[in-house]
């Protein structure tokens, strides 16, 4: 037997704000590192992307109706968030390329908060019918607009994650090839990475996702731009066409907490060995509240109720699979 293999590597974090290297164990005169250095970043900044055209007034007041849900779960696990809404409108007079209200930036902080996203939400039907989401974001992430119009919004170590509702494809000038690009190459640009492997941006699509949508929604309205950017930010999209939207922003809500606590190990495991501890306490394994381990990215993952918040106390003991 190696001399490492009755080694437990331990992860510890006293806050999930920021954790020092792990700590190196030997046996005898031999010693091995399973070292590895994680910071729990909870800052998020969140873009609201709207469809205001002439069909989307019962779609925002769904989407209205869950925010409260979304909001209270972001401040129970202590997220520092930033949010600003805009639409799909281009043009003199309408929101599109900037952050519509006042005051533009919501926070935590914001007096009546829930009230005042979901009003800013219900964005109504009278703007453009040329919905040109993909030049609104252009618009928006412009060092013009980040450096002027739009200063107090952007932050540099933040997740940025963009959350679009649309019944339309995009339909800003250009081809799908040459816009969706422009916009890539402006977010990857804007954004370091928030975390080893993972990018700085995400975007989640609720809109028509496939030909299944009924309600009037049809084949020719697929978001298929929009789409191509969530397949290359690893996003989520959900259907329009549902009665509610609870399972769509459940989903919007757990994508970007699975990228913000998700444990990165140094080492693979031997998953038969994996103990995980909150605030001294041994935690399930449980994909309903509790945690797994995410073989294709080598990470624990938290779900539900056991989600740790930002003062949360983490320790992680497993055997490295090469202990053996």
């Amino acid at each position: 037997m190696k001399p490492y293999s009755r080694l437990f590597f331990i992860l510890f974090c006293g806050s999930l704000l920021g954790c020092s290297n792990g700590t190196s164990f030997g046996v005898g005169e031999k010693e091995d590192n399973f070292s590895s250095s994680i910071i729990y970043n909870n800052k998020v900044d969140i873009v609201w992307l709207i469809d205001d055209s002439s069909s989307m007034l019962a779609q925002q007041q769904k989407l209205s109706n869950e925010i409260s849900a979304m909001i209270a779960q972001l401040n129970l696990l202590k997220m520092d968030y930033r949010m600003v809404v805009t639409t799909t409108s281009i043009g003199s007079g309408l929101s599109g390329g900037t952050y519509f209200g006042s005051p533009a930036v919501l926070t935590s902080s914001t007096p009546n908060l829930v009230n005042v996203l979901k009003e800013r939400l219900l964005r109504g039907q009278m703007g453009s019918n040329l919905e040109q989401g993909l030049q609104s974001l252009q618009n928006l992430f412009s060092e013009d607009y980040i450096n002027q119009a739009g200063a107090g919004f952007h932050r540099d170590e933040a997740l940025l994650l963009i959350n679009v509702l649309s019944d339309e494809d995009d339909q800003s000038p250009g081809s799908q090839a040459s816009v969706v690009l422009a916009l890539k190459n402006r977010l990857n640009t804007l954004k370091r990475p928030f975390k080893p492997n993972v990018g700085g941006w995400l975007m989640n699509f609720i809109g028509v996702v496939d030909t299944t949508c009924q309600n009037g929604f049809g084949q020719s309205l697929i978001g298929f731009r929009y789409l191509e950017l969530v397949a290359e930010s690893k996003g989520k999209s959900y259907p329009i066409c549902s009665t509610a939207l609870s399972e769509a922003v459940k989903g919007l809500q757990a994508r970007v907490l699975e990228i913000i606590t998700d444990y990165p190990l140094s080492a693979v495991p031997d998953i038969s060995t994996i103990r995980v501890f909150k605030n001294g306490l041994l935690m399930p394994r449980s994909q309903v509240n509790g945690w797994d381990y995410i073989p294709a990215s080598q990470v624990i993952r938290f779900y539900g109720t056991e989600i740790p918040a930002v003062d949360s106390a983490i320790r992680i003991e497993f055997l490295p699979a090469s202990a053996g």
